[in-house]
This record gives structure tokens, sequence and C-alpha cells, in this order.
């Protein structure tokens, strides 16, 4: 990703992935889905997150949680 987004001034790179089990096997499928990011400068962040679904007739039900780090030169956000 080039740099100059919203809430970034650098570009970055993503490595992802995002596993989830056959919705037709399962009655409740869950789903894995983690992010890695490096900055430009070196710098990283990840996003991890972990989650169940439903699917009832034409709608899909679910919850999941998501965790999200990043580290700037101030901070490292959690």
């Amino acid at each position: 990703i080039e740099g100059g987004g919203i809430g970034y001034s650098q570009g970055y790179t993503t490595f992802e992935a995002f596993l989830a089990a056959d919705p037709t096997r399962w009655a409740i499928t869950p789903f894995l889905d983690v992010r890695g990011h490096v900055f430009d400068k070196g710098k990283w962040a990840a996003n991890a997150g972990f989650g169940l679904r439903k699917i009832l007739g034409s709608r899909t039900y679910g919850m999941n949680t998501y965790y999200d780090y990043r580290n700037t030169s101030r901070l490292h956000y959690n």
C-alpha cells in the first residue's frame, strides 16, 4: 500500500490469512483472521480475530472478537 492514506503517511506491506471451515459440514462455522503489517520505516502492526457464524435460511448470525496492535515511534497501541 502506498503512503498518504487516512491514518498513515507511509507505505506498508500486509501478510494475511483467513481460514474457515466448510459451512456445509458444520452447524456453526468457526473462522480465524490474522494479518501482519510492516511499515516502510520498519515499524509493525498486527490484527487477529476469531469468530463463529451460523447460516439460518437467508441470514447469517455470528459473533467475533479481534485484537489490534500497532507499534509507533510514540506509543505501542493495543
